[in-house]
């Protein structure tokens, strides 16, 4: 390994961010290319169907002249099969690349070795695994979703000192978090391609579950269950975003939303099938107390993003409790935000 390895495989980590909320459900990547001893291109995976991040680099670098003897860096393994664009590999080997550096190899069954193997077939000096650890972490809900066949689900609420998450009347005034807070929550919705909630949430509460507050694409809308009919129409109905019901009953009166059954009482484990079968990777469940805490017992999650704030409530709803102690904890406005992982799990 060159000593400067893992400082170029950062520089493809910082550049792969850029596509976040844009490429999905293809991974972000992002990839440099360095020709004795300088950086002469770079790029990023920019839109769903566009060029990857290798072509970007390369197309930046090759205004420099022939890339004999460079070395290309690049976070995830590079594609060797024909999808929505033409293989990386091919683009790679015909430039005149010498070595390529790659972060992790891809979990999907389509690539995974098959690029590398492609690589060094053609003679190009293959390193894997460089940052492997920082690499996987950027790309969880990809990896998720091809090794454990459901999306990458996180979890979210607020909380008063009181361990409280809502109020015991829907006519008293529950909102917990500052704007800071707020803010960052809907660029967590934007980073995620689907956002869930339980039917009583929506009869309670009315959200709209979109990113108003940031620049950044509206996820999908999941209702978990039926929403009684209110006497206006929920913000959910207003048609701005696609919007899935998934009900017991196998029927919906809503207007403006698709729709799909669950079997049985079981919700959590329908949405993961429902989200399977559209393509969906990541989820964001903002639910209520009982959703929660349902996908909790369940065991169908991979991160709790809960918000502790400083006001405090003489009674109301619980939140979950956690049973363990928060892997990272950090100050947001006037809140702080507390980040949790299942025993076990890699973060």
């Amino acid at each position: 390994m060159n000593q400067n390895d893992l400082l170029y495989m950062r520089r493809c980590l910082l550049l792969a961010e850029k596509g976040r909320g844009q490429v999905e459900p293809n991974p972000v990547v992002g990839s440099v290319v360095v020709l004795r001893g300088q950086l002469v291109g770079e790029g990023w995976h920019r839109a769903f169907g566009g060029p990857h991040a290798e072509v970007h680099a390369l197309d930046e670098a090759a205004m420099q002249g022939p890339l004999k003897g460079a070395t290309l860096y690049v976070n995830l393994e590079p594609c060797n099969h024909f999808g929505k664009t033409p293989p990386c590999t091919e683009r790679i080997i015909a430039s005149g690349i010498s070595r390529v550096v790659v972060g992790m190899m891809d979990p999907n069954p389509l690539v995974s070795g098959k690029g590398i193997a492609r690589l060094r077939e053609a003679g190009i000096e293959v390193v894997v695994g460089i940052g492997e650890a920082e690499a996987g972490q950027i790309n969880r809900a990809f990896s998720t979703c091809h090794t454990q066949h459901r999306p990458f689900i996180v979890l979210k609420w607020a909380q008063t000192l009181d361990g409280y998450m809502g109020r015991t009347h829907a006519e008293e005034d529950g909102r917990i978090s500052g704007p800071a807070a707020q803010r960052l929550v809907h660029r967590w919705r934007s980073e995620l391609m689907a956002i869930a909630v339980g039917r009583r949430t929506v009869e309670t509460d009315n959200p709209h579950l979109t990113t108003r507050l940031v620049s950044g694409r509206n996820p999908l809308r999941i209702i978990l269950g039926e929403p009684a009919n209110g006497s206006m129409p929920y913000h959910i109905e207003d048609g701005s975003v696609q919007t899935l019901v998934i009900s017991r009953l196998g029927q919906t009166a809503m207007r403006n939303a698709a729709h799909t059954r669950a079997e049985g009482n079981d919700l959590a484990h329908a949405l993961v099938a429902a989200c399977m079968a559209r393509g969906i990777q990541s989820v964001l469940v903002e639910g209520g107390s009982c959703t929660l805490s349902s996908f909790l017992s369940a065991g169908l999650w991979d991160e709790a993003r809960v918000i502790s704030a400083s006001v405090s409530w003489p009674a109301g709803v619980m939140a979950p409790k956690m049973p363990m102690k928060e892997t990272s904890a950090e100050r947001v406005g006037d809140d702080m935000l507390r980040i949790y992982h299942p025993a076990g799990a890699a973060h």
